[in-house]
């Protein structure tokens, strides 16, 4: 019976040969944009007093698939690390922080430690060296310390 009705058979026919490869090929590239967007992060170092743990804070990234953590004389720590977890922000990127506490550590020894940030989609780590001039603190200064 549906194949009597030449009319319905060329429209079909036509939506499925045309219209709808059309639209599936728009979706998977409005898909791939979405799915392939990678957004580098800011990544500052932060303490809230020469005691606290040092932070290493990145925000503005996507996806939300990613590593971070310390690293000391380029062997990954775990020891006295605080990693947070991955909150979003209100621009559909996302942040994260995580901690190291240095009171045992010589002030001489904090540039044996970088914090890395690893972006799924991103062939490059990104990477900051502790030095107490790159930290910030609350009042928006570097931490100075006599040490």
């Amino acid at each position: 019976m549906w194949d009597n009705d030449r009319t319905l058979v060329e429209q079909t026919k036509g939506y499925l040969t045309e219209i709808c490869p059309q639209w599936l090929a728009m979706c998977v590239n409005y898909g791939r944009e979405s799915l392939m967007r990678t957004d580098l992060p800011s990544v500052s170092l932060l303490q809230k007093t020469s005691s606290s743990p040092v932070s290493c804070h990145a925000t503005g990234f996507y996806p939300n698939k990613t590593e971070m953590f310390w690293r000391k004389d380029g062997e990954e720590i775990h020891e006295g690390m605080d990693k947070g977890e991955i909150l979003p922000n209100n621009d559909e990127t996302f942040q994260m922080s995580v901690d190291v506490d240095l009171s045992s550590e010589t002030s001489e020894n904090w540039m044996k430690y970088e914090c890395v940030f690893q972006l799924s989609g991103v062939n490059e780590d990104i990477i900051v060296k502790l030095e107490k001039t790159k930290i910030k603190t609350n009042s928006g200064d570097s931490v100075n310390r006599a040490n």
